[in-house]
């Protein structure tokens, strides 16, 4: 439809919890924008540090727990779909997106703690 927004249905039987932190968490990402840059970038590598650590968590239980055997029908594309590639890409690229950016961000801090 132009010129109206679609609430998802999960969205209309959401609960006024529901509503109130998301309320909360715009106002927490309005304040933290406004913010000094330093301030955003601490709160970005902060962020990039705890998804880097859940992933290392999951990686140790599944080989703690004695996860799938390692062979080369992972690796092999012989017989992969369009879109086991494009899901594999999506995830590839987006993995990348916040750490090039505090990257980015890490020069411009560097100038202004001077």
């Amino acid at each position: 439809m132009i010129g109206s927004i679609q609430i998802p249905a999960a969205a209309r039987t959401a609960g006024p919890v529901t509503w109130i932190s998301y309320a909360i968490a715009l106002v927490v990402i309005l304040l933290l924008a406004r913010r000094d840059l330093r301030v955003s970038t601490a709160t970005m590598l902060t962020t990039e540090t705890i998804s880097v650590l859940i992933v290392l968590g999951l990686c140790l239980v599944l080989l703690r727990h004695g996860g799938p055997q390692a062979d080369l029908a992972a690796v092999d594309p012989i017989g992969d779909q369009a879109l086991q590639v494009r899901s594999g890409l999506m995830v590839a690229v987006l993995s990348f997106i916040g750490f090039e950016s505090a990257a980015t961000l890490g020069s411009q801090v560097g100038r202004w703690a001077g």
